[in-house]
């Protein structure tokens, strides 16, 4: 095992007050980590990567309040790449991605349940082998039914929808053949148990609500004007839908944020774009207690040296922009930063009508190398 890099930066930022922690962790060559998941504690889910970046391995790195490591775990027994991760009901875990078996190819989705202590259950696979199959994104319906959405070369539209039961095994399957896409990478439930998937087709993305016996209830289609549309994190709010992603229909930009809020009937309320004139990218939406809007992602600095600063955006209840921190060098007094925000999870403090903001991503130095990159910022 490598040694543990840590570090402290001060931040001098815009709507938060004071930091309680930024640090990074180093346990491999590489890291690619996407998913942040708390509770009293926080769970970090990453992935360790070797020199060669051929031999993967799912991580899960747990902090106490302080930011403190209090445990590593790897995940699975066999190589595997982990997208996403939840917690469910009775407090175990799932974590989906996708895995090769035999040394072969990574072509088969790849689930993993635990316990609470992230000790393994079950591992399983599923899809046909030599399809280039991965699992995005896995809900929890009740104690013992979870659905889990990924993509596959063997469907016309690249649709894998799979019912399992508490054991990991399949109960139901679908590829969506009335879902018109061609990409399909998140999935949340809704307040009814109905199903609400994301992705995309050719240039154009889409939002579709599903029922628990895959008929297609309504699709969402946006701006098919031959410009770039994604959505790249879909959520609940209080009467219906918010989608957060990228497009490149403004003219002075080339990719710039995009915001979208539907009812659940599939009816467009509201749409919101705005940029910082560089390419960006947002990959998670989080909703707080005002009702504002706190967005994540990355924006491309510098093409030819793969550099990337993240964002942090603060928008009122209808996607207006009201605050915005960049991790640049400024902020994080380091030269030639390079950084990738994926998750945030927002926490108010007891008693207090402050926010705190926990990130999770990946950080690069000079050679290109990834580590994960954690922080927590309170706001004012």
């Amino acid at each position: 095992m490598k040694h543990i890099i840590f570090i402290t930066i001060i931040l001098n930022i815009i709507f938060c007050q004071k930091i309680d922690f930024n640090k990074q962790f180093l346990f491999d060559s590489n890291h690619t980590t996407f998913k942040l998941i708390a509770d009293s504690l926080y769970y970090i889910v990453s992935n360790t990567i070797d020199e060669k970046k051929i031999n993967k391995k799912g991580l899960v790195v747990i902090l106490n309040e302080k930011g403190q490591i209090k445990n590593k775990v790897k995940i699975g027994s066999k190589n595997n790449y982990i997208i996403s991760g939840i917690k469910l009901q009775n407090n175990h875990f799932l974590f989906i991605g996708y895995n090769k078996e035999n040394n072969d190819e990574w072509n088969r989705i790849y689930v993993v349940k635990t316990d609470q202590n992230l000790n393994m259950i079950w591992e399983k696979s599923y899809g046909p082998l030599n399809n280039d199959s991965k699992g995005y994104s896995i809900v929890e319906i009740n104690e013992n039914e979870y659905w889990i959405l990924g993509h596959t070369k063997i469907s016309n539209n690249g649709v894998l929808l799979l019912k399992i039961d508490d054991y990991g095994n399949e109960k139901w399957f679908s590829y969506l053949s009335n879902l018109n896409c061609n990409f399909a990478n998140n999935m949340i439930a809704t307040p009814n148990n109905d199903l609400i998937v994301s992705g995309q087709k050719n240039k154009e993305l889409f939002i579709s609500k599903i029922n628990r016996k895959g008929q297609i209830l309504w699709q969402y289609n946006y701006l098919n004007d031959k410009k770039y549309h994604r959505i790249y994190d879909i959520k609940n709010t209080k009467n219906g839908i918010i989608a957060v992603g990228n497009t490149t229909k403004n003219e002075n930009h080339s990719y710039d944020i995009l915001i979208i809020k539907l009812t659940y009937d599939g009816q467009e309320e509201w749409i919101q774009s705005f940029g910082n004139h560089t390419n960006e990218v947002a990959y998670d939406i989080e909703r707080n207690k005002k009702n504002e809007y706190i967005i994540t992602g990355y924006s491309l600095i510098n093409k030819e040296t793969k550099r990337y600063n993240s964002f942090l955006i603060k928008t009122d209840s209808i996607g207006n922009e009201i605050n915005r921190i960049d991790f640049n060098t400024k902020y994080l007094n380091m030269e030639k930063t390079s950084n990738q925000l994926y998750d945030i999870i927002i926490k108010t403090e007891d008693n207090k009508n402050a926010d705190s903001y926990l990130g999770a991503g990946n950080i690069f130095n000079e050679e290109g190398n990834s580590q994960i990159w954690f922080f927590k910022l309170k706001e004012k």
